[in-house]
């Protein structure tokens, strides 16, 4: 048998652990990480870390390449039994560090969040519409004239775990919030429509937990050089985060170029 430890959990899935579970299903896995579903809620294990997951190295998460969905997975006094494997493996979470990020607040600096907003429209990088950021953004604001029809319209549209509209969402509700609007109209629409049923399992974690401020600690860096790294350093940023996913990096962009946008039009500044 194989013991590994994880390196921090996240304080939901700590809850959602907390009793005995005698069967655990593994919902869906990938190159980086793996889903489990504990009582209709999802639990990620990778090697970053997830506002409802578990951080392993990457080296051990290595080792849990051989899970699949017919992996018999039980959970029983701190600890995950990974069984019917070749190896069987065990993850220890007893006295795991408590993983909790929260998106910090920034002064508006309009001239700068322009040059940010200017960047980012000029990504060419086709979003999962199979268009530019530019493109997209003047359909969802042309085409969809309110914020109502722009949820309704973007939750749960798309392909794969985490469809491209929820995406979008979860980068708009990111730099509103960064910028202390979290009352926003969008973010109180998307709290009554959003449901299990009404997009994928992953998304609904992503989206669920953004509503309550949770983050991964990817988005919080990235918006944190938004609003405080030089051009050169963000522009570096920027392009690393593109590369996250199939598109899920420049639909998240493109998320946050409308909410920038939107905010930039309240002040008056473009």
């Amino acid at each position: 048998m194989t013991t590994l430890k994880a390196l921090s959990i996240s304080q939901s899935a700590k809850t959602m652990l907390t009793e005995n579970h005698e069967l655990i299903h593994v919902h869906s896995t990938f190159s980086h990480g793996l889903n489990l579903l504990v009582d209709d809620r999802l639990i990620f294990i990778g090697d970053s870390n997830s506002p409802f997951g578990i951080q392993l190295s990457q080296n051990d998460m290595h080792q849990l390449s051989l899970v699949s969905k017919e992996t018999t997975v039980f959970y029983h006094n701190a600890k995950l039994y990974f069984r019917n494997l070749l190896k069987p493996i065990t993850v220890e979470l007893a006295d795991c560090p408590l993983d909790a990020w929260t998106m910090s607040t920034f002064s508006q600096d309009s001239a700068s969040l322009e040059k940010r907003l200017h960047l980012i429209r000029n990504i060419t990088t086709p979003t999962g519409f199979d268009l530019s950021v530019d493109e997209t953004l003047q359909i969802i604001k042309t085409e969809l004239p309110d914020t109502e029809s722009r949820v309704q319209w973007l939750l749960g549209r798309g392909r794969g775990l985490t469809p491209s509209g929820d995406d979008v969402l979860l980068g708009y509700l990111a730099i509103t919030r960064s910028l202390n609007m979290c009352v926003s109209a969008t973010e109180n629409i998307l709290s009554d429509r959003l449901k299990i049923d009404t997009t994928t399992h992953v998304s609904y974690e992503y989206l669920h937990y953004a509503l309550e401020n949770k983050w991964s600690l990817r988005m919080v860096n990235f918006l944190e050089s938004l609003h405080c790294a030089s051009d050169e350093a963000f522009t570096r940023q920027l392009i690393s985060f593109l590369d996250y996913g199939h598109t899920s990096g420049c639909d998240t962009l493109l998320g946050i170029a409308w909410g920038l946008e939107e905010i930039l039009n309240k002040e008056g500044n473009i």
